[in-house]
């Protein structure tokens, strides 16, 4: 479950507001269903953006792809209520198959765009793989957002797949809104998971 501390607001500048944290773990396996890595226990409060409030968002943790055949990455999406903010790629890196877990981070920022219905988001991470030793790299866009997925393959056979995107939104903060980091799996088997292993956000 999240621990959640901070106090209330209306918006405007100042300190911090509330915090959010995931502290047990979220694994996605057996499906193919977009799936909120945050379990839907993270939502920020009613008014507590404001029109100037910001939101840094890190999350962390693992995954594995030991199906015995490559496979897609998953793909990630940042959601503030029911719009997709980000998503980080079209899922169209193949990686190796391992049985060795493989780590990956997110950090992101919210930010009220001087309005309670309209944001500005970025996103920026990582998550790494094994891939077949001299393997070209590769690159591609966002599917939602503008920037650049990149694939960095290595020449020992590891893998680093990077994004940075940015977008805008119109999304009604002055009701209480989820937070949503998903993951779609590219296959529904129990030797593909992805793991959420912690969040923080915090709203100043």
């Amino acid at each position: 479950m999240p621990i959640i501390s901070g106090g209330g607001g209306s918006g405007g500048s100042g300190g911090l507001k509330a915090t959010y944290r995931k502290v047990t773990a979220k694994q996605v396996l057996n499906t193919v269903t977009e799936t909120d890595l945050l379990n839907g226990e993270i939502t920020i409060g009613a008014n507590l953006f404001g029109t100037s409030g910001i939101a840094t968002i890190s999350l962390w943790g693992d995954w594995i792809q030991n199906t015995g055949s490559t496979a897609l990455l998953p793909t990630f999406k940042l959601k503030l209520g029911a719009t997709t903010l980000l998503q980080w790629q079209t899922s169209t890196f193949n990686v190796a198959t391992s049985a060795v877990r493989y780590s990956w981070s997110f950090s992101a920022i919210i930010a009220a765009a001087n309005a309670t219905n309209a944001q500005t988001a970025t996103l920026s991470g990582y998550i790494t793989s094994l891939c077949t030793a001299g393997t070209a790299n590769q690159d591609t866009l966002p599917t939602t957002g503008e920037g650049v997925t990149t694939a960095v393959l290595g020449a020992n056979a590891h893998s680093m797949v990077q994004v940075n995107a940015y977008n805008s939104a119109s999304v009604d903060t002055t009701a209480a809104t989820a937070l949503v980091f998903s993951t779609t799996n590219a296959t529904a088997t129990a030797t593909y998971d992805v793991t959420l292993r912690g969040a923080l956000v915090e709203l100043v």
